[in-house]
């Protein structure tokens, strides 16, 4: 994987074809019995200066999405995948797969392109223009490439298609200059062939082929456009900077195949097949452009979570083996866990996947937090010396308040909850209390909720907050994500930033809190309208706004107009049928249950 964590769960008949056909194409290796001797390399010379490591001694938690899969950050630290929103529903529903975009702190849905749904755009890569590209389609089956390109915080989408003469394309990289590689094939999940090909906006879908590139699949590329194949690399836009592979380390097969990684000067990172063992373990190298192989950590087998993540400018390399997140720091390092590496402010957070890096050393993340997954960006921190704001402690209290018409259940439309409380005690490094800071944290649990809360520490610097939320949701989780007063900062290192509890029924009576959440009186944040337009033939469009949401809520009415101002519909979702083709416009408007509102008007073609 060049740009993304992947679970790759190969069976070994897989394996061993992949091993015949790159032996039998030269990318193979010598097959003698001993993995733990590597060749020698042939040094091949670059004009790149490396840099210096970004790895970091500590890393604190920066949130992205409670229910969420990341594929790629870029340098700005915009995050692209598939995440569901929060409405409310708890266990009871399941809001839809949205591919998304996390920027400035905004979650954006990103329009469809490709004439499917929402649940089948698979964004990959976004480089540092903030384009996003991905495919669309059913995933081993057949896949159209596709480009989303940024207008303001909008997206507009462009669907490339595919190769002519084949049925479906998949793509390995983009880089600065919105060029996408990738291969094209024919047939289904055993296609007839493949190709390697090119898009970009001067030539459309091309075939590196014919424009002198080797007929091998590619694997990544860099920002800068250097492209790691299954047996060479080279520099796209210069047919001649193609470059071999050197020969593998003994007993290894599989180079490109596996997820691979390439930076701007040609360094690599690839997981290897070995050969030697009947289980056809997997093993992280790291390639450098100035010397040979270097083994970054130990096997992986089939039935664990495994992928690359990235490798930098100065060969720190980022990747996921036996179900964890490791980092191997540049130029030479070997991988390193990195749970031993997370602030000790996270009781009982654990990486479970490593995805890549960007220019600020951010690496994209999953990251247990309570009982679940949270997507993150770990960010390098250092301690606070004077002048700090420390959580000094967190409590929490979770009970599940019964029905009593229906005590012990938990079911839909049932007046039974989830009562939780927290409290943060903010102090200064010397442990004294900070009174008027102000405190932003969110409630998180096992499903879909995601409720950002705001509070001001009182005299004894203590903030509070209650959340009425549904019940079934398993563990409850709270993290603190930032404090502010002054020029005073906030240390992520010291202290406690999360905590987690299950419910426990409610020994006696419990005072329904009213609203439903009460945090330290703030002024509210404002819904996302989010938008789904698919239309048919037969002049049929189906609208949705179930992807709209609240942070510190829930949406309680939708609000479907026309430009004239004539109403549409007043549901989250809907069906209408047009009198004629051509472009048509909507308006919808969603109000949370605080009175705030939002819109977003979307322009579509009405087909014929």
């Amino acid at each position: 994987m060049a740009k993304e964590p992947k679970t790759m769960k190969l069976p070994r008949l897989a394996l061993l074809f992949l091993a015949s056909l790159l032996a039998a194409c030269g990318g193979g290796s010598d097959s003698g019995s001993s993995v733990a001797v590597l060749a020698d390399t042939p040094r091949v010379e670059s004009a790149a200066v490396l840099a210096d490591s970004l790895v970091a001694p500590i890393y604190a938690l920066d949130f992205v999405a409670p229910a969420a899969s990341g594929a790629d950050l870029n340098d700005d630290g915009d995050v692209i995948g598939k995440s569901r929103a929060d409405p409310g529903c708890g266990p009871f529903c399941l809001p839809p797969d949205d591919p998304v975009v996390w920027k400035g702190g905004q979650r954006i849905v990103l329009p469809l392109a490709g004439g499917v749904d929402a649940s089948s755009q698979y964004p990959r890569f976004i480089n540092n223009l903030g384009t996003i590209a991905g495919v669309t389609g059913t995933i081993g089956s057949s896949t159209r490439a596709a480009l989303w390109r940024p207008e303001g915080n909008a997206y507009v989408p462009q669907d490339l298609g595919v190769y002519p003469g084949t049925s479906s394309v998949d793509i390995a990289g983009l880089d600065d200059q919105d060029r996408l590689v990738g291969w094209a094939t024919l047939g289904a999940a055993i296609p007839s062939f493949a190709l390697p090909v090119m898009w970009s906006q001067a030539t459309g879908m091309a075939d590196l082929r014919a424009l002198g590139y080797p007929n091998e699949r590619p694997a990544a590329m860099s920002r800068g456009g250097k492209v790691v194949t299954w047996g060479s690399w080279y520099q796209l836009g210069d047919r001649s900077s193609v470059v071999p592979l050197p020969p593998l380390p003994q007993g290894f097969v599989g180079a490109g195949s596996n997820g691979s990684a390439i930076n701007d000067a040609g360094d690599q990172a690839h997981f290897l097949v070995s050969i030697t063992s009947t289980k056809n373990l997997v093993y992280p190298f790291r390639l450098s452009a100035q010397g040979g192989w270097q083994p970054i950590g130990g096997p992986t087998g089939q039935l664990s979570a495994w992928g690359m993540g990235s490798i930098s400018a100065g060969q720190d390399v980022t990747f996921t083996a036996l179900g964890t997140g490791f980092v191997a720091a540049g130029p030479a390092g070997a991988g390193q866990p990195l749970n031993d590496r997370i602030s000790p402010a996270y009781p009982g957070a654990t990486v479970g996947q490593a995805g890549p890096m960007n220019a600020s050393g951010q690496i994209l993340s999953q990251v247990m937090l309570g009982r679940s997954h949270r997507l993150v960006k770990l960010t390098p921190a250092a301690p606070c010396a004077s002048n700090c704001l420390v959580s000094r402690s967190l409590a929490m209290s979770a009970q599940f308040v019964e029905d009593p018409a229906l005590p012990g259940s938990c079911v839909r439309g049932g007046k039974m909850y989830n009562l939780t409380s927290v409290s943060v005690t903010v102090t200064s490094e010397a442990g004294l209390p900070i009174a008027n800071a102000l405190v932003n944290g969110r409630f998180l649990d096992d499903y879909w909720s995601n409720r950002q809360v705001t509070g001001t520490t009182d005299a004894s610097g203590v903030a509070s907050w209650t959340l009425k939320g549904p019940c079934g949701v398993g563990a409850v989780a709270f993290l603190v994500e930032n404090a502010a007063l002054g020029t005073r900062s906030f240390d992520r290192i010291r202290g406690t930033l999360s905590v987690a509890a299950i419910p426990v029924t409610a020994s006696g009576p419990v005072q329904d809190p009213t609203p439903t959440l009460t945090p330290t009186p703030s002024a509210g944040v404002a819904p996302v309208a989010v938008v789904a337009v698919t239309c048919t033939a037969g002049r049929t469009c189906n609208f949705a706004a179930t992807g709209s949401y609240d942070p510190d809520g829930s949406i309680a009415a939708y609000r479907w107009a026309e430009n004239r101002g004539t109403v549409w519909s007043m549901q989250a979702a809907f069906t209408r049928t047009f009198a004629k083709a051509g472009k048509q416009s909507v308006t919808l408007q969603v109000t949370d249950n605080t009175g705030l509102s939002a819109s977003k008007k979307v322009t579509f073609t009405v087909p014929s």
